[in-house]
């Protein structure tokens, strides 16, 4: 029962569309493209229906990135669905991310700066260095990693996430689209984690702003405490993730 009005000429009006909108966990940052979530969706959904799904996960995007995604692709690829895969770190303002990144440059327990340079350059050794030795200061308690500073500031960052996925919402459904199909994302599920306690609330924030949310509670109960990492060095979920 899938409306095909107003579709593009590219897209013949017997195959259904699905627009898959994220960062760098839907782009699939660390597998092969065949094995990426949209990609999945797109073969499991081929068994029973003609379709296609366009992945348009952009590594670095936080939701009003994502935004700004949607109010310009949408129109133009004229989607049957669009599917948000939110990333926990979603709710943090453009670029916070990676500039949170470079401050843990100056970690609150510092290698040996002659040791630190060295390491760094042997770029991919360093780069696991680096992440093995900030995981552990993480796992310490050392410092605080950007779920704690999510919970710690939830107010501005709930109000902005909010106000971001409203409008998107608002936007796709007075643009003739469903309501979007939302999912949040998380490779290290912990009953009651950190991850956990900012999914939910995420997915608050998506049933309010009038999006269809597929519940994350027994993903978690399911694969509590176990970890879908590509690899040591490369914190992106891996292919069983996907």
């Amino acid at each position: 029962g899938v409306g095909l009005a107003g579709r593009s000429a590219a897209n013949p009006p017997e195959v259904g569309r699905i627009m898959v909108v994220g960062d760098s966990v839907t782009y699939g940052k660390g597998v092969d493209a065949n094995d990426t979530y949209p990609s999945l969706m797109e073969r499991m959904l081929s068994q029973e229906f003609r379709v296609e799904v366009l992945n348009l996960g952009i590594s670095g995007y936080q939701s009003q990135d994502i935004l700004r995604l949607l109010l310009a692709a949408a129109p133009e690829l004229k989607p049957d669905i669009i599917v948000y895969g939110v990333c926990l770190n979603d709710f943090l303002e453009t670029g916070e991310g990676q500039e949170s990144r470079e401050n843990r440059r100056g970690w609150q327990i510092p290698l040996p700066l002659p040791a630190k340079q060295f390491f760094i350059k042997q770029t991919l050794f360093g780069q696991f260095l680096e992440k093995a030795y900030d995981d552990l200061l993480m796992r310490l308690g050392l410092r605080a990693d950007f779920l704690s500073n999510i919970l710690r500031g939830l107010h501005h960052y709930q109000l902005r996430f909010t106000r971001d996925v409203t409008i998107m919402d608002f936007f796709a459904e007075n643009a003739g689209f469903p309501p979007i199909v939302a999912m949040t994302l998380d490779q290290f599920p912990e009953v009651n984690g950190r991850g956990q306690q900012v999914a939910r609330i995420a997915e608050t924030c998506l049933q309010l702003a009038g999006m269809d949310v597929i519940p994350t509670e027994e993903y978690y109960q399911t694969y509590n405490g176990k970890t879908f990492m590509v690899s040591e060095w490369e914190g992106h979920p891996n292919e069983e993730a996907h």
